[in-house]
């Protein structure tokens, strides 16, 4: 039974949740909420976009939460250098996707892992066997989304 081993092994559990407002996000707070887990929900958001995320592992590490569950990801093409229209200046435009982790973002993981605790990532939505990160990290469980029938939905990446 399912629900039992969740309930046996949450209960009393601290676990931090971001984007636990709405969505999947919200799905899993109910799931683990009914399991008895202690949630701290968080959302972060900063100057570009991944402000806040690896201060929110930390927070949550610290405050003693045991797992977290996030939903977000790089999903852009990579780094690029471009030029402006007139040559004379380049410029890079950090776009990140397949194969990237900021090293703050690996350094939060690394540090909430030290605290005994388990960060949990989606796969990401691109239909894709790319290396998304940060699920792909080796300091992360990579969730993928499935159907009502159990099979691997179409949009969910896999690999």
């Amino acid at each position: 039974d399912v629900n039992h081993e969740i309930e046996t092994n949450l209960s009393g559990r601290v676990i931090i949740v971001t984007g636990g407002t709405r969505g999947i996000g919200l799905g899993i707070v109910r799931v683990l909420a009914r399991a008895g887990a202690k949630l701290m929900i968080s959302v972060a958001f900063g100057k570009t976009a991944v402000d806040g995320f690896a201060e929110a592992l930390v927070y949550g590490a610290d405050m003693g939460a045991q797992i977290s569950s996030n939903s977000w990801g790089y999903t852009g093409t990579g780094p690029r250098i471009s030029r402006d229209l007139t040559g004379k200046t380049m410029k890079i435009v950090i776009d990140v996707g397949p194969g990237f982790i900021a090293q703050n973002i690996k350094d939060a993981i690394d540090y909430y892992n030290s605290k005994k605790g388990i960060v949990v990532f989606a796969a990401g939505n691109q239909n894709s066997a790319s290396d998304y990160y940060p699920a792909y990290y080796s300091g992360t469980v990579a969730v993928a989304a499935v159907t009502d029938a159990g099979v691997r939905a179409s949009f969910s990446n896999y690999g």
